[in-house]
């Protein structure tokens, strides 16, 4: 059996680190907890490269620690020795821009990832090298655009709750636009009713994530909202809430899924986000197998890293040259 692959790890939206290095010393402008500067994230109406509030220079940073024990767990398992470590990568994007542009950069970090892999000793003998390319949530569909267009640099693929999102009502373009027009309209309009506490904003979180510990989720409650007049509000902007004129599209993602050759890998949370025509979208990928984790949700590789990085680490191994 050849050597393992180099790995390289996409995540989520919002889930890498945005600086504006612009500022003489440079600024994170959203992270993990501490700082979320909703109105420096945001880009400009007239042309969406940039940023509204100019001048700046928003770069991504790191990706968010809540990958690390996966990436630590997967640097462990595949490497035959201390001395003869696996490249396993993050891919930090700025999540902000279209999903095709990400896809677009991921090809020349895959360039990049397999060259600094070639000049590691115990990979100079390896004819054949290619990518174990690994996309979570949004992440998934950057890796589905990229597994379409390069397959050659593939040698497997795997999705963690990556087959796309759900199809969205209205799907008619007149009646979406009216829909978002109204619904940026009702936000605007509205008044957020404050929550009493932090304990409330925990429960309101653990609908989502129900494995949230008080120590964490405590913290992260603290780092999510502001004090107003009444109790507690979240930090972020309730229009990012409202429906997209463009809705999703279903039936041109499915028909890349259609299109994908690289063996895949799908694993699902037991309590994540399914989808309603899940196995429908599976039943596309012409050779994939799926997994599903038992008692978690959509954020498999925060709450069971060494699960999902065992079945990757099987699912590698079966598809080396």
């Amino acid at each position: 059996m050849g050597v393992q692959n180099p790995v390289i790890v996409i995540p989520g939206i919002t889930a890498t680190n945005l600086v504006d290095d612009y500022p003489l010393k440079a600024d994170e402008i959203w992270t993990m907890v501490f700082n979320k500067e909703y109105e420096r994230v945001a880009l400009h109406p007239d042309d969406l490269r940039y940023e509204a509030i100019e001048p700046a220079h928003v770069v991504s940073g790191r990706v968010f620690p809540i990958y690390n024990d996966l990436i630590r767990a997967l640097r462990h398992e595949l490497s035959p020795r201390a001395d003869q470590p696996t490249p396993v990568f993050a891919f930090p994007y700025d999540w902000r821009m279209d999903v095709r542009a990400t896809a677009k950069k991921l090809g020349a970090f895959v360039d990049e990832v397999l060259a600094r892999t070639r000049l590691l000793k115990h990979y100079a003998r390896a004819d054949d090298l290619k990518v174990d390319l690994v996309g979570h949530s949004m992440g998934g569909s950057a890796c589905v655009m990229y597994a379409v267009a390069r397959p050659e640099n593939l040698r497997s693929l795997t999705l963690i709750e990556g087959l796309g999102p759900p199809e969205m009502e209205p799907r008619d373009p007149a009646t979406r636009l009216r829909a978002w027009l109204d619904g940026v309209a009702k936000v605007r309009s509205k008044t957020r009713k404050p929550m009493d506490g932090e304990r409330t904003v925990l429960r309101r979180m653990r609908v989502q994530n129900p494995e949230l510990t008080d120590e964490l989720g405590l913290l992260l409650a603290s780092k999510s909202t502001k004090a107003v007049d009444g109790g507690l509000q979240w930090t972020f902007d309730p229009l990012h809430k409202t429906w997209s004129p463009h809705p999703f599209q279903a039936d041109s993602f499915g028909k890349l899924l259609e299109a994908i050759s690289t063996p895949t890998l799908i694993v699902a949370g037991e309590r994540g986000l399914r989808l309603k025509d899940e196995e429908e979208r599976m039943a596309k990928i012409k050779q994939h197998r799926f997994v599903e984790i038992p008692g978690v949700g959509h954020m498999i590789h925060w709450f069971e890293p060494a699960t999902l990085a065992s079945e990757l680490a099987g699912f590698f191994g079966d598809h080396r040259p």
